[in-house]
């Protein structure tokens, strides 16, 4: 739904620039312009321009203002190669970077072609000029706007905290306002020329905001085929993060054949031909204080490749696998997580349900046990302990055994392991 506004929004501004480039070829033009130029709708350009006159002191704000949209966009193309220099690959730099790329080449077409098939000249010759230059569209206020704008919606994905990422993308956005404001206030350019920055500014924003919003994976059911390809991603997720090493890899090994694995919900996700995710669920209860038990689900283990990690793909598979859970006719789900990153998606401290975790002391920090309700209203009126299945308690002799079949890594006792 998102892909085709954006879309539909750039078609109606690429339609828009052209109607004002015929407008301004053809209607009400006069020589209005230095050395005997002449410029379309006249009299409206002819009156903005006696209004705000020639200012040089804006021009040289928004030049400087250029200078620093050309160090972002420097700033970004760094981004770009060090990711393929890392990665080996230009498949696995992300998509928003070679997409911006494209992006700054079609600006920079952009200008060449308007430098040769001329609409109209400026109202003023430049200093240092001996004859007037092309004014259409002000080149300016493209360039800028076109780094500002994509500046922030890559500022949206990459930067994780809120405040940070507030501030930015305000002062992006004043970047892009003072500049439009400063090139009109300056007099170098006619009105229509700076509506027609704007329009080609929005048209290819709203191109390359569809082209990072289109989704660039799939999520299907984990395959037999995929079993070791994905216990490898799971390994290389959890290595030396909860534990030195780590036994993930090896407790899904074990889930896949236990009587509560759900295999409708065993999921992978694929991008570019290889699984960059998994998720599962498992089913199991609540004993509820009444005495009867309550089918739930628990959940995991779920992972992203590290590289991909702080991208969006987590809680894009977490929501769908939920939703799919949810289709199922399950209740509720509980597991052991970080409310930050799982309270996007809906869960909550399990113990605002009257839900507690099994063989924990009361009064004790509860914190990492999260419920999310799939059935509004499921679990209300219901306490009781829950239980986890027994599947993911593994032996320890167990997975260094089967951690034998794969590539030795460096165990690390690390600050911040639970284990």
């Amino acid at each position: 739904m998102k892909y085709g506004i954006k879309i539909i929004t750039a078609s109606i501004c690429a339609v828009l620039t052209v109607l004002l480039i015929i407008l301004i070829r053809f209607c009400d033009v006069r020589q209005t312009g230095p050395a005997g130029t002449s410029v379309g709708l006249s009299h409206l350009n002819g009156a903005v321009f006696k209004l705000t006159g020639v200012n040089m002191l804006w021009y040289r704000i928004t030049d400087y203002i250029g200078i620093a949209a050309i160090f972002t966009a420097a700033f970004f193309a760094s981004a770009g190669l060090y990711q393929l220099i890392k990665r080996k690959s230009l498949c696995k730099v992300d998509r928003e970077i070679l997409a911006l790329g494209a992006l700054y080449v079609i600006t920079v077409g952009l200008y060449i072609l308007f430098e040769f098939a001329v609409v109209n000249y400026r109202p003023v010759i430049m200093p240092g000029a001996d004859h007037p230059e092309a004014s259409f569209p002000s080149s300016h206020t493209v360039a800028v706007c076109v780094i500002a704008g994509s500046a922030m919606m890559l500022i949206k994905k990459y930067i994780n905290k809120k405040t940070s990422r507030r501030i930015l993308q305000s002062v992006c956005a004043f970047i892009i306002l003072i500049t439009v404001a400063g090139r009109l206030f300056s007099g170098v350019h006619w009105f229509t020329d700076i509506l027609g920055g704007i329009l080609i500014s929005v048209t290819l924003l709203n191109l390359y905001s569809g082209v990072i919003t289109v989704k660039d994976y799939i999520i299907r059911h984990e395959k037999a085929e995929d079993h070791k390809e994905v216990e490898n991603l799971i390994r290389e997720s959890f290595w030396n993060v909860y534990r030195p090493g780590c036994s993930e890899h090896y407790v899904i090994h074990v889930l896949r054949n236990d009587p509560a694995f759900v295999r409708e919900l065993d999921f992978v996700m694929i991008k570019n031909g290889g699984i960059i995710g998994q998720n599962m669920f498992m089913k199991t209860v609540i004993n509820g204080d009444d005495g009867g038990d309550i089918p739930v689900l628990t959940m995991g283990p779920i992972c992203i490749a590290p590289e991909l990690k702080r991208k969006g793909y987590g809680k894009k598979l977490l929501d769908y696998s939920l939703l799919k859970a949810a289709e199922l006719g399950y209740g509720a789900v509980l597991f052991e997580g970080n409310i930050l990153f799982y309270g996007k998606s809906g869960f909550d401290y399990a113990g605002k349900f009257g839900i507690r975790y099994h063989d924990l002391p009361e009064g004790a920090d509860d914190s990492f046990f999260l419920c999310k309700e799939l059935i509004p209203g499921y679990l209300d009126g219901k306490t009781g302990v829950y239980q986890t299945p027994k599947g993911y308690y593994v032996d320890d002799k167990d997975v260094e055994e089967f951690d034998k079949n794969f590539p030795e890594k460096v165990k690390l006792k690390l600050p911040g392991q639970l284990f």
